[in-house]
């Protein structure tokens, strides 16, 4: 394996494992927090159940994908060249990214379909 390239690999995962967390952080409640408040008649109780499960499932989720790309880059760079370790270690890559938009364009499409239920 070449040295640039090894070295492009690092970069990318060093910029990853340091954005990826703050891209899905669990909803603990509170109208501060962004949380449900039971006393405004302008928030739903389903809506707010609704927001608080989505961003809890979301967020272990988002959780696993991080840990998928710690451990993908991990494998590749322990693969030492290894052809079939490193091809592997991109598959893990490849499905954690792909997980990664998943997730989001779940997050956006549940925003959506509860902003159209809940008017």
């Amino acid at each position: 394996m070449k040295m640039k390239e090894l070295e492009r690999y690092k970069k990318i995962f060093s910029r990853t494992t340091f954005l990826a967390p703050g891209l899905y952080v669990p909803n603990f409640g509170g109208p501060l927090l962004g949380g449900c408040n039971m006393n405004d008649p302008n928030t739903g109780d389903m809506q707010c159940i609704v927001n608080n499960i989505t961003s809890w499932v979301l967020g272990l989720a988002g959780l696993v994908i991080v840990l998928m790309i710690v451990i993908a880059g991990v494998r590749y760079i322990v693969s030492a060249g290894n052809p079939n370790q490193t091809e592997g270690a991109k598959k893990t890559l490849v499905g954690a990214i792909i997980g990664l938009i998943i997730i989001i364009l779940a997050k956006v499409l549940i925003s959506i379909v509860v902003k159209l239920i809940t008017g």
